[in-house]
């Protein structure tokens, strides 16, 4: 669903939350997430990512205030309409 393989290479990588936004936007733009698919919990990513909760729920917020997820803590995020 997503492909997302963090980099920990301090100042030589992107930062961890810019990575998931990364890996979010292209499973978006392969379409391998659609609009008003379901992304993993916070929780659920961080764990099988083994990133921390708050890299994760920082990266869902950009992509709410980006306009490309839909949703918020406590009701789950959604792939927001087609663009």
């Amino acid at each position: 669903m997503i492909d997302f393989q963090p980099v920990r290479a301090r100042g030589q990588a992107p930062t961890l939350v810019d990575q998931v936004v990364a890996g979010v936007l292209r499973a978006i733009e392969a379409q391998s997430l659609r609009p008003g698919m379901s992304l993993p919990s916070v929780r659920d990513f961080a764990r099988q990512y083994q990133v921390s909760t708050f890299t994760v729920a920082s990266a869902y917020s950009r992509l709410v205030s980006l306009g490309w997820l839909a949703g918020g803590p406590g009701a789950g995020f959604r792939v927001g309409p087609p663009r």
